[in-house]
């Protein structure tokens, strides 16, 4: 108790100098007064005692000099021969106010009513737009964006204030300032400020669109915690977002979006959505990734035929700049893929894509396509039992392609009678176990075929007697077995097995 009051006893020494020197009338003689005081004052509110003991005229004495730096700053004058800047006070004001309401309601709510969030609206403003003139101005954009972090954490009425005083506009022109630590504080502030109001006017504002196309570039940085990507997970859980915004993103955001689908649907945690630190996407969200698959991956196998076509004839440029557009539309459908295997995965949650017949009637025919190029050249989709020489054919967007069409042709057969049916009405059965085997291109592709025609038969007697019926026509070729120096022969209905290495004698002595 005794620290606390000789605590409390000098900050309100400290504020007794404060006010002595006030009002602030930008008189440069003073400067290094204000500033020692201030970065005392910094300190100082770091103990609560000390942040319970603020009143509103000190905060209006904050409010006097920020204004008046603020002034000079915009137009340019500036005191030069001075060991302490207007800048470094506006600094230090940001500091003051961002350890004032750290987890101090009241004085959050003082800050509102001194009203200081306009001005420092336009301070931020004229930092993130002037350019990089000093370091100074780069520290003070940051301690500006980590004071209104402060304060609007936990507090709806601040929340309101900043997002309506905020955005779009000063978002942006933070982000725009291409700062790294400006920009994780700035998601910090968007994170907190997110409710069912703020995220509807992020989703209908005409800039919104570019302030989530930011939030995206940030959640690609490493920082902790990762707001942008806390930003994103919230985002993905409102379907008017995905169905408005995400036909408007750039490709590679596209793909970060997708990719962190992906990532939440794969995770122990989404097995269980009641949890608290687990996302749900939508099952509406899911259908409509969904339909934008069905549209764009209609034409991705010729295309990719093409494109190998192509790869061994000199190119225009334009014809450059349009294989790469082509290659950046297979990562999204393989993505879009992607992320329809792992939902479907669980039909508890995302059943209502089982119904979707026309997906699965196009994953068959998208299949058939990949398997026929396969065997009419040399090609993306060709079954290649080994990679040597063939290291490019990982790096292929299109890579696994044919394992995710066979995996996700099991997940909507699985205990479905009338999908079951379909793929033996359009001749599946027999596309399937014709990939019942190794490809160093689609990895685990005989197992998810196996998985698919086991998913196809159970409880299902036509498709049993389907496959029963079948006929042997013989042996199929396998690269691996001769490269082994293995040949596989069949007589009289059984098969045997020789090896084609010549013998060679032993020289030894």
């Amino acid at each position: 108790m005794e620290a606390s009051a000789e605590v409390a006893a000098n900050f309100l020494g400290t504020i007794a100098k404060f006010d002595a020197i006030s009002p602030f009338d930008a008189d440069t003689k003073k400067y290094n007064q204000y500033f020692d005081v201030l970065k005392t004052l910094t300190g100082q509110l770091k103990e609560s005692v000390c942040r319970e003991s603020l009143k509103e005229a000190d905060l209006k004495h904050i409010h006097s000099v920020i204004a008046v730096c603020y002034t000079k700053l915009k137009n340019n004058d500036k005191c030069l021969d001075v060991t302490i800047s207007e800048t470094d006070l506006c600094c230090e004001c940001f500091r003051v106010l961002r350890n004032s309401c750290a987890q101090c309601q009241q004085n959050q709510d003082l800050i509102s009513t001194v009203n200081i969030l306009p001005v420092v609206k336009q301070l931020l403003d004229l930092y993130a737009t002037k350019g990089r003139d000093c370091e100074k101005e780069t520290v003070a954009l940051r301690c500006g964006v980590q004071f209104i972090g402060n304060y609007v954490a936990g507090n709806y009425t601040t929340q309101m204030t900043a997002w309506q005083t905020l955005f779009p506009e000063t978002f942006l022109n933070v982000f725009k300032f291409n700062d790294t630590k400006a920009s994780q504080y700035l998601c910090m502030v968007i994170y907190n400020c997110l409710n069912d109001l703020s995220t509807q006017q992020l989703i209908k504002h005409p800039d919104g669109l570019t302030v989530v196309e930011y939030i995206i570039q940030c959640s690609q940085t490493e920082s902790h915690p990762d707001w942008g990507l806390l930003i994103l997970e919230e985002l993905l859980q409102n379907n008017e977002f995905i169905m408005t915004q995400l036909e408007g993103l750039s490709s590679s955001s596209k793909t970060v979006l997708l990719e962190l689908m992906a990532a939440k649907l794969d995770s122990p945690a989404s097995e269980e959505c009641d949890q608290t630190n687990s996302i749900k996407i939508p099952a509406f969200t899911i259908a409509f990734l969904a339909e934008i698959f069905e549209t764009q991956a209609s034409g991705i196998v010729q295309s990719a035929v093409n494109q190998t076509q192509a790869s061994g004839i000199v190119q225009s440029a334009v014809t450059k700049r349009d294989k790469d557009e082509n290659a950046v539309d297979s990562v999204l459908v393989i993505h879009l893929l992607q992320v329809l295997c792992l939902a479907t995965c669980r039909p508890q949650q995302y059943g209502i894509i089982q119904s979707r017949t026309s997906l699965l009637t196009l994953v068959l025919e998208l299949l058939h396509k990949a398997h026929l190029a396969g065997k009419s050249g040399d090609n993306v989709f060709s079954t290649r039992q080994t990679l040597s020489g063939q290291e490019d054919s990982v790096d292929n967007p299109l890579h696994g392609f044919k394992s995710d069409l066979i995996r996700l042709i099991g997940n909507l057969t699985y205990r479905n009678k009338n999908n079951q049916d379909l793929v033996r009405e359009l001749q599946g059965i027999p596309l399937l176990l014709d990939h019942c085997n190794v490809d160093e291109c689609n990895p685990y592709m005989n197992q998810w075929a196996i998985f698919a025609i086991h998913n196809l038969c159970e409880d299902n007697t036509e498709n049993q007697a389907f496959i029963a019926n079948m006929q042997r026509t013989g042996i199929a070729d396998s690269d691996v077995l001769t490269d082994m120096g293995i040949e596989v022969q069949e007589r009289n209905g059984k098969l045997y097995v020789k090896s084609t290495k010549k013998s060679h004698p032993d020289n030894t002595s």
